[in-house]
């Protein structure tokens, strides 16, 4: 049986699954994705709503993995001009080829226009075009010698995808270098704190494309460097803002979110499906309204309530003119998400991949890449490696062979007379100390040069 209190249960069991789980966001994906299918929970009464909340941000993991088999999970968030998806893969395409011919002034044109375009689709891309725009523009600004903007745009995406390498940044060996010094501020910057808020209560909240919990809440220890903060809700536009984090402080991060022209159909097709849940096929061409709404290959509508430890699950899944329904009644324990996967596998025919693998590298060496620059690579903090760059300007200095004529203070005898004045000088002294009869100050004379007496 559910405890008394259902909503204090849903906070224990969620914040159980997230200390298992590192989730990230599995959004909408780049148009490079092979699928697309949206799932869409709604409670079976008024009071199953916090659970279905829940479960729905447990399902991000199921989501982030389904990533991995070229699948995209659309929850319902809307672009502003989701066409501009494709314009921005095309920039940054063209912007990588600019940096490969070292054209760093036009390359940041380029990556500045992607940039201003993802701000319209954000929700659209997947980390990897996130982080290679920002990368982009780190790269850029450094060959346009901004060195503070290029520091922080490398930090953008190295908290976007962290797995980067060095030899993805040798169009230079300073630039090269920099990769490293971006990751050792991310490392070293000391944690913070923020509160994201929204005026829509429980919208999703995720920090770096990772799913935190739903707002208003508060995300501790993050590195003091700028994250994205995003804000999601079905049938409203994306919400999302770059974050700075103050070390030891805890900053207020409000992210607002409006509704899409969408919402009202978006929301009547819910109604209508709910009302329909026993009558698939009554309400077929409902579901392909859905379907063609997101331009998805595949609709979940799962109507969930949670009696006696278990969670009651009626539903349908459409894809390609077929409808199915769905029945199933699942524990509500631990054993939840591989049940919720087993669902999923069961209708789209793809196996959910168990764990969650480690992402790959972002790209391959730029073809120009400096490798072969002779010496050993020194090791630094975190395990990285800086290269000591030949051709960089602090050794730009050429030491020329002057032959100059001895000055006065090099020849012999001018030391000669100095050594017979000071000989001279301290008898005398010795002298008349001792003929005055009284006797002079006793003691150690210490000569300390950097300790050693």
């Amino acid at each position: 049986m559910l405890p008394r209190k259902p909503n204090r249960f849903i906070s224990v069991f969620v914040a159980f699954c997230f200390t298992l789980l590192e989730i990230p966001v599995p959004l909408l994906a780049q148009v490079s994705q092979t699928s697309r299918i949206g799932i869409f929970l709604v409670p079976q009464r008024r009071s199953d709503r916090i659970k279905v909340n829940a479960i729905r941000g447990l399902m991000t993991d199921t989501a982030a993995r389904l990533e991995q088999k070229g699948v995209q999970v659309v929850w319902g968030a809307v672009s502003k001009q989701p066409a501009n998806i494709d314009k921005v893969s095309a920039l940054v395409k063209q912007g990588k080829q600019l940096l490969a011919k070292n054209q760093g002034k036009a390359a940041l044109k380029v990556y500045t226009q992607a940039e201003r375009l993802l701000r319209t689709c954000m929700v659209q891309a997947d980390r990897t075009l996130i982080a290679r725009i920002y990368k982009g523009l780190g790269v850029s600004f450094f060959m346009n010698h901004q060195m503070d903007m290029g520091q922080q745009m490398l930090e953008r995406s190295l908290v976007i995808y962290p797995v980067q390498r060095p030899k993805e940044y040798a169009f230079s060996l300073d630039i090269r270098n920099n990769l490293t010094l971006a990751k050792q501020q991310i490392g070293t910057a000391g944690k913070g704190a923020i509160r994201v808020t929204s005026n829509k209560k429980g919208a999703m909240v995720f920090v770096d494309r990772k799913f935190q919990g739903f707002a208003p809440m508060t995300i501790s220890d993050l590195s003091a460097v700028e994250h994205l903060v995003e804000v999601i809700e079905p049938g409203y536009y994306e919400g999302f803002k770059w974050m700075m984090v103050v070390p030891k402080m805890q900053l207020a991060c409000p992210v607002n979110i409006q509704k899409a022209p969408v919402f009202n159909a978006f929301t009547g097709f819910l109604k209508k499906l709910t009302a329909g849940i026993n009558k698939p096929d009554a309400v077929q061409s409902v579901i392909a309204s859905l379907s063609d709404m997101f331009e998805l290959n595949g609709v979940f509508f799962l109507r969930m309530g949670v009696r006696n430890g278990k969670l009651n699950i009626a539903g349908m899944y459409y894809t390609k003119g077929k409808i199915d329904k769905i029945k199933r009644v699942l524990a509500f324990d631990a054993n939840l998400m591989s049940g919720l996967d087993q669902l999923i596998g069961d209708f789209t025919g793809i196996a959910v991949p168990a764990n969650l693998a480690e992402l790959p590298p972002l790209d391959a060496p730029p073809a120009a890449a400096v490798e072969a620059s002779g010496g050993e690579e020194s090791s630094v903090l975190g395990g990285e490696n800086v290269i000591v760059n030949p051709n960089s300007p602090i050794f730009a200095t050429k030491v020329k062979a002057v032959h100059k004529k001895k000055g006065v203070t090099e020849k012999w005898w001018f030391w000669t007379i100095i050594g017979a004045v000071v000989v001279g000088g301290f008898t005398a002294g010795f002298l008349l100390v001792r003929g005055g009869g009284s006797k002079g100050p006793t003691g150690t004379l210490q000569i300390n040069l950097h300790g050693v007496q």
